[in-house]
């Protein structure tokens, strides 16, 4: 019988199979005087598919929620959609959801790019004499640059994760808990936007590649910023 941890982390695995290995093995963390790798200090045990397996048996899958701009709510559908969201909590502590909102970085290059393109084209147009145009589009780049360097441009995400157990320390049990977990997320996903549907709210499922920038961000949040925000 094939066992989990021989799944995730063999070294004869065959192509077909979709499964990697938790790739944060070797980074090290700093500073604590342990110098224990993030394998070792988190309670991550690797990846399957898009979901997270943890070392103590459980397979997690999470919920990308969009927000919802209270500043342009009056007073009453504040408190409507406080009453609903408590409403929401209540059916669904059962599972025991995480829900967890984090801020990150706005990578603003790809639209500093296209401002700077557009800087070029109007001095190429202009005999590159600077026209008021050039020169509001160059103080918009500098401005947005300047925000970044200081931590000012930010976004919130808002997740939401559930889990189930895993039965045993086999593939079989894996895949039924990866057919629970894809059902619960699936199920929930739909309850979030009908609970919220006067507000547009939209989900989605994570994938691994988002686990993993998230896990960077948080073992190395200062290269993590660095790198992003000048891709």
């Amino acid at each position: 019988m094939v066992k989990i941890t021989e799944l995730l982390f063999s070294k004869n695995k065959r192509k077909e199979e979709p499964e990697n290995k938790f790739e944060l093995i070797n980074r090290h963390i700093k500073g604590d005087g342990r110098n224990k790798s993030v394998q070792q200090d988190s309670i991550l045990l690797g990846f399957y598919k898009d979901f997270l397996i943890t070392k103590d048996g459980y397979i997690v899958g999470g919920i990308n929620v969009t927000g919802i701009n209270t500043d342009l709510l009056t007073k009453f559908e504040k408190n409507d959609l406080i009453t609903e969201y408590s409403s929401f909590l209540a059916n669904t502590m059962k599972d025991k959801p995480m829900i967890k909102t984090i801020t990150e970085p706005v990578n603003m290059q790809n639209y500093i790019k296209i401002l700077t393109k557009q800087v070029l084209e109007e001095l190429k147009n202009n005999n590159n004499e600077p026209t008021p145009k050039a020169q509001l589009l160059a103080s918009r780049i500098i401005f947005l640059r300047d925000k970044q360097v200081r931590g000012e441009m930010s976004t919130k995400e808002h997740l939401v994760f559930y889990a189930t157990k895993i039965e045993d320390d086999s593939v079989t049990q894996l895949e039924h808990a990866v057919h629970r977990l894809n059902e619960m997320i699936t199920m929930y996903k739909n309850e979030i936007r009908k609970a919220f549907d006067h507000y547009s709210v939209d989900t989605r499922t994570l994938v691994q590649e988002e686990y993993l920038n998230k896990i960077y961000s948080i073992y190395d949040y200062k290269n993590y910023n660095e790198y992003h925000l000048t891709q």
